[in-house]
């Protein structure tokens, strides 16, 4: 929020501010990161949870310098970071869920514009480190 510190940005992805946020990130990390740690290593989710994260941070203050009200709550970068690389990268990896992996992708986005803005910022990050190949 527009009162917070300046440790907020880097800060705010590290907690959830509810359960059904937590119960989200937990079975996105352990379903989709699993494959993701499995395929690419550590290495490789370490560079897309950064990229997603920061991604979000930057369009956070941006959009907090223009409205004073809470944008990043819960820790959901990383995860709509994860899916939204994967979603591009390996589709196949969502076959289980009966959707289309874009779907996953326009739901975060949705959710990011209307509630988190850290959830808009990790769908770019996540589309950004599939464009740049991490």
């Amino acid at each position: 929020s527009g009162n917070s510190s300046i440790l907020s940005p880097a800060l705010c992805h590290l907690g959830h501010t509810s359960i059904a946020a937590f119960a989200f990130n937990f079975a996105a990390h352990w379903t989709v990161g699993h494959y993701h740690v499995a395929k690419y290593g550590c290495g490789s989710i370490a560079a897309l949870m950064a990229v997603s994260t920061v991604t979000a941070s930057v369009l956070g203050i941006a959009y907090l310098r223009k409205n004073n009200e809470e944008v990043i709550a819960g820790g959901m970068a990383s995860s709509a970071g994860l899916i939204t690389y994967n979603a591009f990268r390996n589709p196949q990896w969502f076959k289980f869920l009966r959707l289309h992996p874009l779907s996953w992708v326009a739901a975060l986005a949705l959710y990011g514009a209307y509630y988190d803005k850290a959830a808009v910022g990790g769908v770019a990050g996540g589309y950004l480190a599939f464009l740049l190949a991490l």
